[in-house]
């Protein structure tokens, strides 16, 4: 999903939040940028991941504060939701 008009695939949506699925096998790693006045939510579907330093499963979830990036690398095969939205 990303905001109506904004370039790139997915459906549009009348506000401006953007949403990532990832499915992430053991060993890989992926990075969101959150830029400024922005932030957003993360949650883990399936397996483990390593965020920012932090262990999560399958089930936690996590509040982005605020601009920066967000490191996830995949202890276990994952699958995991990224919300970026306005803060």
């Amino acid at each position: 999903m990303r905001p109506e008009g904004a370039s790139g695939e997915g459906l549009d949506v009348a506000a401006d939040v953007s949403i990532f699925a990832s499915r992430l096998n053991e060993g890989r790693a992926v990075r969101q940028e959150f830029g400024t006045g922005r932030g957003g939510y993360l949650y883990l579907i399936a397996g483990a991941i390593d965020a920012n330093g932090t262990a999560m499963a399958a089930g936690d979830a996590a509040y982005v504060t605020g601009a920066g990036s967000l490191e996830l690398a995949a202890v276990d095969v994952s699958e995991l939701l990224i919300v970026d939205t306005p803060v």
